[in-house]
């Protein structure tokens, strides 16, 4: 074989397969510290989404996505930077709300919870770890005023 081709295969098989330098890490630096730096509700084990009954992302596989690090002042952060923060998800309702205008104080929270998700990487907790089934025609929640 030629030089020619043999680069030639050498690049689709890289192509093909991925280059080793360009995937992200697989662990978490300092893995110690992230674990003490996340909220006492929050492990690394905690299933952050369940997509299919066979897929679980668990809060580790989230941040090595993210290519999290605990900063000096202890604070959990993404590869740019940006602080990471857990929100938990509560379970959709049985039947949609019907449609209506957003009161005054809905879209306070509403551009609060944008500004919030502007200022800090957000990590999503399923509220359906065990991938049963959603909720139908549940009764509403009481709301405590």
């Amino acid at each position: 074989m030629d030089r020619l081709t043999l680069y030639f295969f050498a690049a689709l098989l890289v192509s093909a397969d991925g280059c080793a330098l360009t995937r992200a890490p697989q662990m978490i630096a300092n893995r110690e510290a992230v674990r003490r730096s996340l909220p006492p509700d929050i492990s690394l084990e905690t299933i952050a989404q369940r997509p299919s009954r066979d897929v679980k992302i668990t809060v580790e596989q989230e941040l090595i996505r993210l290519g999290a690090h605990v900063d000096e002042d202890g604070k959990l952060r993404d590869a740019p930077g940006k602080e990471i923060r857990f929100f938990h998800e509560s379970a959709p309702p049985g039947t949609p709300p019907i449609p209506r205008p957003l009161s005054p104080e809905e879209l306070e929270k509403q551009r609060a919870w944008e500004q919030f998700q502007k200022d800090f990487t957000v990590i999503f907790i399923t509220w359906n770890p065990e991938f049963g089934p959603k909720p139908c025609n549940a009764a509403p929640t009481p709301q405590l005023k």
